[in-house]
């Protein structure tokens, strides 16, 4: 399986398998939604794990939908670890850098979380895209969280909220590249909102 990212919001399911099925055979197709919107990134799994690799190998920074995309493996988490979870069931876990504050505005996925700080896992995959921040004021809004990363290119920002709509105090931001989230992880230090200094860490890669 490989996640994709930067996905346009327009690109749909059936075009994604035409994209990618000249990688190998493929078994399933999801583009994951907030309601009836793309969140910008999705999941395509392939009948053999070679497949997935040439999937990665030709398809990373290619165009798709006048969007150059990010393609990476996809691994299922493991146990204990931060999960977050997709209104439609696919995950992403937290792990790596520090923070530093202000406030934010953005667009993003809801999830579900665990308990153990996946900073732990130092045998994981990291997301090379994507940015686990905790330690959130619970009254941060997608468009706050956003606002916090407003000098790098963020495609994506999400808290993550309960069913009542309650903040949980973390979310995840999605940038463009893996150069754009160094460079986050390298500048944004010590962010204070309303008191609370957050926690910025790479997101690991998952499914």
């Amino acid at each position: 399986k490989i996640f994709v990212g930067n996905l346009s919001f327009k690109t749909t399911e059936d075009e994604l398998k035409e994209f990618f099925s000249a990688a190998g055979a493929i078994t399933e197709v999801e583009v994951i939604t907030r309601g009836t919107r793309s969140m910008g990134y999705g999941f395509v799994s392939f009948e053999t794990e070679v497949a997935a690799d040439k999937a990665v190998e030709l398809f990373d920074k290619k165009e798709l939908g006048e969007r150059a995309i990010n393609v990476e493996r996809a691994r299922d988490k493991e146990p204990g670890e931060i999960t977050a979870r997709s209104v439609r069931g696919r995950r992403v876990r937290g792990r790596g850098g520090r923070g530093r504050g202000g406030r934010g505005r953005g667009r993003g996925r809801r999830f579900s979380t665990g308990r153990r700080d996946p900073a732990e896992h130092t045998n994981a995959e990291t997301s090379k895209t994507t940015i686990f921040v905790a330690n959130l004021p619970f009254k941060v809004t997608d468009e706050d969280l956003a606002s916090i990363f407003k000098d790098y290119q963020v495609s994506n920002a999400h808290v993550v909220k309960v069913h009542s709509g309650r903040s949980k105090g973390f979310g995840f931001v999605t940038v463009a590249n893996e150069e754009e989230q160094q460079k986050v992880l390298n500048e944004l230090k010590n962010v204070v909102v309303d008191g609370r200094e957050l926690v910025i860490k790479v997101a690991l890669a998952s499914q």
